[in-house]
């Protein structure tokens, strides 16, 4: 398989490929094509403000009481 994007899209190419620090069982990628790649800054997945957009979104779609918050969404 070929993993291509652009932009934003591109951005999550390279996200992709570094993930796991590369290594995946079985490779998932033979190839990728990255178009112009934007990467904004990323916030670790426990940092407070990502922590905090969760909180909002689950608390404005009733799920933040809920067991499984994910599922709930």
């Amino acid at each position: 398989m070929t993993l291509w994007g652009e932009s934003a899209g591109s951005g999550s190419v390279l996200q992709q490929l570094i993930a796991n620090g590369g290594r995946t069982t079985p490779q998932l990628f033979k190839r990728a094509v990255a178009s112009s790649p934007y990467l904004p800054f990323q916030y670790n997945f426990d940092a407070p403000i990502p922590e905090m957009l969760f909180a909002s979104v689950t608390a404005l779609t009733n799920c933040s009481s809920a067991y499984d918050a994910m599922r709930c969404l």
